[in-house]
């Protein structure tokens, strides 16, 4: 929030906060406190500067109880009321005069609007009638009622820091008069304005300020009808962009129908005599296990990374030369996830909690360790949409083409 969205604006902010949060913040801020206050912690700067208003704060709270194994409960929460840091500050002399200013216009605004005369000085002097003040009792119940969001700034006067503020639907037409009139006579001896015409000067500035109101609110009419302008712009490219959303969506629904109810999927799959393929299948065969519904394609991983699917393989220690070594099996046995099964005699000694066994493959081979990952079409087709190029697997040992992979599962 900028300062002068904080001064103008007449609802403070409300911060909710569970306790959880409020401990984790005292906790951040104790451990970052020398980046926030360079030089914290130095005696001789700290007592040069008077003391330092963070450092101070958290060592009046102490040690922070923050511990990440604790939970409490969601219903608790802390309210905070955000206030401005400069409320309640003593303003100098220059700024009591502006504040005496604004005060004075406002009260004598409020008195023209019930009493006429030919200047200001004859209107301040003159007598209040009866029907003046029922006007003004009047007047009061609408300007200062509740309702109203602007009615606590309207209704009290603050005086001094030192006095409690001056409470305006208290005052009758006469007192308000003679305060106005106090006002004046303290910016004349102040030299803000002069006698002349009767305290003519207050009135052109009223009137100034008046005319540039009628100006600002032209200029805020304007910015109102861009920014109505500019909301129904962006709702209607919302309502494009959610339908867009849908009709993805239902392409999508279409896509992953069409995969499963293609009838050539059902089919025994066919591999020329004596490739890779044709001895995957048969030790299949040959172990008893069912071929998954949408197909399985063995590759080495050299054949991946000759294609450039496969960018980098970082796992067990194997190196570039061991790819060849390396079988890759894809498979898909339910409709948009691809199971990625990869097998190799030296990894024995991966550990016993990586090792993720399928039946399909594992039972296949002799002494080797199977990997195994699932991938789900719709992410790598939001991860493509997203405009991901390179896409990391089991914590970044394999970097995939995500483009070159998404074109190879979709020919298979």
């Amino acid at each position: 929030m900028d300062l002068w969205t904080d001064r103008t604006t007449t609802h403070k902010p409300v911060v909710y906060m569970i306790p959880e949060e409020l401990f984790h913040l005292h906790y951040v801020l104790e451990q970052n406190i020398q980046s926030l206050e360079p030089g914290a912690s130095d005696k001789i700067m700290f007592h040069q500067e008077g003391g330092i208003p963070l450092f101070d704060l958290l060592n009046a709270l102490g040690m922070s109880g923050y511990d990440a194994n604790v939970m409490f409960s969601k219903d608790m929460t802390v309210r905070l009321r955000l206030s401005s840091f400069q409320d309640g500050l003593p303003m100098d002399a220059a700024s009591w005069l502006r504040q005496f200013l604004f005060d004075a216009k406002r009260l004598v605004v409020y008195v023209i609007k019930h009493q006429s005369g030919p200047t200001l000085l004859d209107i301040l002097k003159s007598p209040v009638s009866m029907r003046e003040e029922q006007a003004w009792q009047m007047f009061k119940q609408g300007e200062f009622k509740a309702e109203n969001d602007l009615a606590p700034k309207r209704r009290w006067l603050s005086l001094g820091t030192s006095e409690e503020p001056l409470d305006l639907a208290d005052l009758t037409l006469t007192q308000l008069k003679k305060l106005a009139f106090r006002l004046v006579l303290h910016l004349e001896r102040c030299q803000v304005i002069s006698e002349g015409g009767g305290y003519q000067d207050l009135i052109n500035m009223i009137a100034h300020d008046i005319t540039g109101k009628h100006t600002r609110r032209k200029q805020r009419s304007k910015e109102m009808k861009r920014m109505k302008k500019m909301l129904k712009h962006l709702d209607a490219k919302g309502k494009y962009l959610t339908d867009q959303a849908g009709k993805y969506e239902d392409y999508l629904s279409g896509c992953m129908k069409s995969m499963a109810n293609k009838t050539w999927r059902s089919k025994k799959p066919k591999a020329a005599l004596f490739t890779r393929q044709y001895y995957h299948l048969r030790g299949i065969s040959k172990a008893g296990l069912p071929v998954p519904r949408f197909g399985t394609y063995c590759y080495t991983a050299k054949q991946l990374h000759d294609r450039k699917i496969l960018v980098d393989l970082k796992y067990a220690g194997v190196k570039r030369s061991q790819y060849e070594k390396i079988a890759m099996v894809f498979s898909m046995a339910e409709p948009g996830i691809i199971t990625v099964e990869a097998s190799y005699q030296g990894w024995k000694h991966v550990p016993q909690e990586e090792r993720h066994v399928m039946d399909t493959v594992a039972k296949t081979l002799q002494n080797a360790t199977v990997i195994r990952l699932d991938l789900h079409y719709e992410d790598l087709l939001q991860s493509q949409f997203e405009g991901v190029y390179i896409i990391a697997l089991i914590d970044g040992a394999v970097k995939v083409n995500l483009n070159l992979l998404i074109y190879f599962i979709n020919k298979k």
